[in-house]
């Protein structure tokens, strides 16, 4: 778990965020992101989003951002203007 802090009013605050690191639930989500990409073209949706895309892959935003980064080694905006 990634832990972040910060102070509002006074008080100091703690948030959690899980880190994804099982690698067999990433490998599927980058497996099914290539899908989309490559044989539904998901990418000629002028609309996308991370939340879109993160949406029809059944996982959230930062869990689909954090496999880009790992595997593709870019951002969502780079990697989907990459197919375009």
């Amino acid at each position: 778990i990634v832990f972040s802090y910060g102070i509002t009013h006074g008080r100091i605050f703690i948030v959690s965020k899980p880190k994804v690191t099982d690698k067999n639930k990433m490998d599927a989500i980058n497996q099914n992101l290539l899908q989309l990409m490559e044989q539904d073209k998901v990418y000629r949706d002028v609309e996308l989003s991370l939340n879109k895309l993160s949406n029809k892959l059944g996982t959230k935003a930062y869990v689909l951002s954090n496999v880009i980064n790992r595997y593709h080694g870019t951002s969502f905006t780079e990697f989907i203007n990459s197919y375009r």
